[in-house]
């Protein structure tokens, strides 16, 4: 099961069907750290996409490092333009070429 915990400083967990903590990850401070994260996906490479709400980005993090390896948005920054999030609050896996 994949949580997304709606805090500041947010966290997303992985546990076993029978509540065991797997893995977490959530930095209390820094550019790792998610503020209001709503949702999160794993994606079939194992990596973990959220919504970093409140920090108006997508981020993807890698479990193995414990690190975002990718993002979308500027962090802190909202916006409608090319790059921009404002409080992403939706995710959804799409083919590369569609």
């Amino acid at each position: 099961m994949l949580v997304a915990g709606f805090n500041l400083p947010g966290r997303v967990d992985i546990l076993t069907p029978a509540g065991q903590l797997v893995w977490t990850y959530g930095p209390s401070s820094g550019p790792g750290e998610l503020d209001q994260p709503s949702l999160a996906l794993q994606l079939p490479n194992g990596d973990v996409a959220v919504t970093d709400d409140w920090h108006h980005r997508v981020v993807i993090i890698s479990p193995s490092t414990n690190a975002i390896v990718w993002q979308y948005g500027h962090d802190g920054i909202p916006g409608s333009g090319r790059g921009y999030l404002n409080k992403p609050d939706g995710l959804a896996l799409i083919s590369a070429t569609s």
